[in-house]
């Protein structure tokens, strides 16, 4: 018969392994929207702005549901929203109205917020100061699910040209005509995406319910113990996490606008390229932002979480200039996108890791970098559904002016997290901290 430590040290890694599963559904269902906007559009009949602006309302619906995991069990909150999101994904090409499909994507948002918030919490609850290489390998299984999906829906996305003499009109006004609602097949990458989905309901419902309440009572003596022994005000912490709110407020931002945004970006822009080489180009990118979380669980247990995020940040801006210098290139334009996806691949779950090191992140501080975050992604994404039809070029500045605030943002709270280790910095940094006690 098993101890009780071997029981719980199995619980800890079924429900990180669940976890990782789940967030595989993020990373799909994030993706798949991107990719096939431009087939939404013809389930609609209506102009790609329209259909461009359920992006942004997905990630306000997002926020929404971070700030729900405050009030409601988490494991409880997890089955329901897993089960809710299935359906819906399932439903959601099925729509033959642009509020229909408002109304979907918008509810499936809340539910994605809920289960993101409550997937980084388990996580952190259990492992605590060693999560830091484990977020990276849950937010690996995202980038991989958001790698999968424009690979599993390009055979499904109907032909940029219906035949050489008729091309689908991409202006703003022009609604679809070439193509009807009866000539879609997205439904079936959806369906796979819905049935994948309830299945994890269902054997997340089996283990909570098992092994539920097993380490309520240790959990909360730790979290007793490390505020006890925390070196940080209150003020001084919520400096911190506000000032790390706004990086991932921007964060979200960049890597939700490059993710959804880029496909219609390449169709439109001056590179001009097919809706198969704009899907693939997608999933290149999200295939990078995979493959460097793969390093990046090396790296941070070899270097410093700081010099992780610094090098991540580095990568950004250089991304940023070869973007814009890639639109007289396409080579360049190929690099800087790497060099994105390079990044924005880990810099979210290095920081979570980095604030566990200095303190414990509680559900309340996750919850609101979660909503400031989804911020991010309800205002860009909707930035850009206003005008990418008449100013492409939005998406590169989007992301270049978001890139140079996250170093901005990132240099301050770096400053903010050095004085516990030294405490006699200068005399105008003892004052300042002095002043936040």
């Amino acid at each position: 018969m098993k101890s009780p430590l071997k029981r719980k040290n199995n619980l800890d890694f079924v429900k990180t392994y669940l976890v990782g599963f789940i967030f595989f559904y993020l990373g799909l269902i994030t993706a798949i929207q991107g990719t096939t906007l431009l087939d939404l559009r013809i389930a609609v009949q209506t102009s790609l702005e329209n259909v461009m602006k359920t992006v942004p309302l997905r990630s306000l619906s997002f926020a929404l549901g971070g700030f729900l995991t405050k009030h409601i069990k988490i494991e409880l909150l997890m089955v329901i929203c897993l089960t809710i999101a299935g359906i819906l994904s399932a439903l959601t090409p099925w729509n033959t109205t642009i509020y229909g499909l408002i109304a979907c994507i918008s509810v499936s948002g809340v539910t994605a917020g809920i289960i993101e918030v409550a997937g980084n919490y388990i996580l952190l609850r259990i492992w605590k100061e060693k999560s830091a290489p484990l977020l990276q390998v849950l937010y690996f299984f995202f980038g991989l699910g958001a790698f999968v999906a424009p690979l599993i829906t390009e055979p499904f996305l109907l032909p940029l040209h219906e035949n050489h003499n008729s091309t689908l009109d991409l202006s703003n006004a022009t609604v679809v005509k070439n193509y009807t609602p009866n000539d879609l097949k997205i439904q079936y990458p959806y369906g796979m995406i819905g049935v994948y989905c309830v299945l994890l309901a269902f054997v997340f419902f089996i283990v909570a319910h098992k092994y539920s309440g097993e380490k309520k009572k240790e959990m909360a003596k730790e979290s007793t113990k490390c505020e006890e022994t925390n070196a940080f005000s209150p003020k001084l912490k919520y400096l911190v996490v506000g000032l790390s709110a706004l990086l991932i407020h921007f964060y979200f931002g960049v890597e939700f606008v490059a993710g959804t945004v880029l496909m219609p970006f390449a169709v439109q822009s001056s590179l001009h390229l097919q809706k198969s080489t704009a899907a693939f180009m997608t999933s290149i990118y999200w295939g990078i932002y995979t493959f460097f979380r793969l390093i990046a669980v090396v790296l941070t247990k070899k270097v410093s979480a700081h010099f992780v995020i610094t090098l991540e940040l580095v990568f950004l801006i250089c991304g940023c200039i070869g973007l814009i210098a890639g639109l007289k290139s396409i080579s360049i334009f190929w690099t800087g996108l790497v060099f994105v996806a390079i990044g924005v691949s880990t810099l979210f779950s290095t920081l979570l890791g980095y604030l566990q090191l200095y303190f414990q992140i509680t559900s309340k501080m996750l919850s609101l970098l979660f909503v400031v975050g989804c911020l991010g992604e309800f205002l860009y994404p909707f930035i850009a559904a206003m005008f990418i039809d008449v100013y492409p070029n939005i998406f590169l500045v989007i992301i270049s002016l978001a890139s140079a605030m996250m170093s901005v943002l990132y240099i301050a709270i770096s400053f903010l997290l050095r004085k516990p280790k030294n405490q006699n910095n200068t005399i105008i940094t003892s004052y300042f901290y002095k002043m936040l006690k």
